[in-house]
């Protein structure tokens, strides 16, 4: 079984982040990536939008729903998990996502990438501005 717990990959910028993402949108193909370039993914959208939870791909009273354009990848995730083929501890892939919120403090409005951009608007919309959104993570 593939791990990267021990190592996680951790975008060096929101431009690497949305590379890396925009390699595999549409979500087409998904099952056959290697573990490791999955993994990559999960940590760029994890950086892109640190708000999104893992467990909450299908509760459907999550305080944070999914993109549908994001799910696909996190149902491959759980699949991949259930069929042994990853930890679970892979599909939280903190580090990625801690250094995303580091990101969007010092910079509350991202500029984000053409295929992202609806994505991040309807994000933005329900949740407010990624700034916002960190305060709103940090009082709970």
């Amino acid at each position: 079984m593939y791990s990267m717990s021990k190592i996680p990959f951790i975008p060096g910028s929101l431009e690497a982040a949305e590379l890396e993402l925009s390699r595999h949108l549409p979500a087409n193909g998904l099952p056959s990536l290697s573990a490791e370039v999955f993994l990559k993914t999960l940590a760029a959208i994890a950086y892109l939008f640190p708000e999104l939870h893992p467990d909450d791909i299908s509760d459907p009273r999550a305080a944070v729903a999914w993109p549908d354009e994001l799910k696909p990848f996190m149902m491959e995730g759980w699949r991949r998990v259930n069929a042994g083929q990853l930890q679970e501890v892979d599909l939280y892939q903190l580090a990625a996502q801690k250094a995303g919120l580091v990101v969007r403090r010092k910079n509350p409005r991202p500029r984000v990438a053409g295929k992202f951009l609806g994505t991040f608007e309807k994000f933005r919309r329900a949740f407010g501005t990624p700034s916002e959104t960190g305060q709103k993570m940090e009082r709970n």
